[in-house]
C-alpha cells in the first residue's frame, strides 16, 4: 500500500503574500490615522481662537475697547511678546488683566508648535483704529494656506501667511488689526 502524502499548511508562497497584503494595509491605515489626528489638532485651535473672540469681547464690554488702557495698541510676532511685553501692557493682550485673550494665546501656541512654524501673530489696534487681531500655524492647512486668523470684525479664515519671518502680519498699532 501506498501512503498518500497529504500537506497541511500554508507554503512560504502564500504566507509572504499575506505577510505583504498586511503591510500595505497597515501602512494605508497609519496614514489615514494620523491625517485625522492633525485635522482633528487643527480643529482645536480654531475652537480655541473662537473662543479668543468670545473673550475679546468680554474685554471691550469691561474697558470700552481693545485697546484698553494703552491708547497706543500694540502688534508682534513672538509669543513672548504677544502675553508679556510691556508695550502690549493694557490692552486686550496684557497677561496681568484677567479679561484678556494671553491664556487662550497660549493654548494655540503650544497646541501648534508641533507643525514646525513657530510663530504666531497678534495685533491691537490703537485708540483711532480700535482692533484685534490673531493668526497661528496649522497642521493641516488647506491648498496653499499655512494658517487661520480671527479678528475683531468677525472673520475666522484661513490665511496664507509666512509663520517663519518676523513680521506684523496682522497689523496693530497704528493701523486696524486685522487678518490679511
Amino acid at each position: 500500500m501506498h501512503k498518500i502524502l497529504t500537506h497541511k499548511g500554508f507554503t512560504l508562497i502564500e504566507l509572504l503574500i499575506v505577510i505583504a497584503i498586511i503591510g500595505v494595509l497597515s501602512s494605508i491605515i497609519i496614514t489615514s490615522l494620523n491625517n485625522a489626528r492633525s485635522k482633528a489638532k487643527d480643529a482645536k485651535i480654531k475652537s480655541t481662537m473662537q473662543q479668543m473672540r468670545n473673550q475679546a469681547e468680554l474685554f471691550y464690554i469691561k474697558y470700552g475697547s481693545y485697546y484698553g488702557t494703552n491708547p497706543a495698541g500694540w502688534a508682534n510676532d513672538d509669543i513672548g511678546e504677544c502675553r508679556v511685553s510691556p508695550s502690549g501692557v493694557g490692552t486686550l493682550l496684557d497677561a496681568n488683566i484677567n479679561e484678556s485673550i494671553t491664556s487662550l494665546e497660549l493654548a494655540v501656541h503650544n497646541e501648534s508648535t508641533g507643525t514646525g512654524l513657530w510663530r504666531i501673530y497678534c495685533g491691537v489696534g490703537n485708540s483711532t483704529h480700535d482692533s484685534w487681531a490673531f493668526a497661528a500655524p496649522l497642521y493641516n492647512p488647506t491648498s496653499g494656506n499655512k494658517g487661520w486668523c480671527v479678528d475683531s470684525s468677525g472673520i475666522s479664515k484661513n490665511v496664507n501667511t509666512d509663520f517663519i519671518n518676523p513680521g506684523f502680519q496682522v497689523g496693530g498699532m497704528s493701523t486696524f488689526a486685522k487678518c490679511p
